[in-house]
């Protein structure tokens, strides 16, 4: 499997938490998430948001991979029908976009590093404003 399936797969998987296993290796980080940032917390994390966000749908609008290594630009969308952090749900569709790099190590991510645009504070901010 090429590194770009493996990233479509990775992308699938984080809408289905109970899947990423499958497609993250066991010593993975994640360096945009506070430590210890590794594969158990990615897993409760995106459980959380698929709870308050069940529709999320994400679409890769460029990828470039060269040996290892994969980066990404893609835009997501979901609407907020569950509780999130602090936030009841509002039922605000939002848009936001995302810059990921990834290390691929025996067809699994083994390296995240996410900018997300606009930011999760400031997706929550507007989410407070509906």
């Amino acid at each position: 499997m090429d590194n770009g399936e493996v990233f479509r797969r990775y992308l699938i998987a984080l809408t289905k938490p109970d899947a990423i296993p499958d497609i993250v290796a066991a010593e993975f980080i994640a360096h945009d998430m506070p430590p210890p940032g590794n594969r158990e917390v990615l897993i409760m994390f995106r459980r959380v948001v698929m709870t308050a966000f069940p529709d999320q749908a994400v679409e890769i609008l460029d990828i470039v991979s060269e040996g290892d290594r994969l980066a990404a630009r893609w835009q997501a969308t979901q609407t907020h029908t569950g509780q999130f952090q602090d936030l009841p749900a509002t039922g605000k569709r939002i848009i936001f976009d995302g810059h990921e790099f990834v290390r691929i190590k025996d067809g699994k991510i083994a390296e995240r590093w996410v900018m997300l645009h606009p930011s999760i504070e400031q997706m929550l901010a507007q989410l407070r404003a509906a």
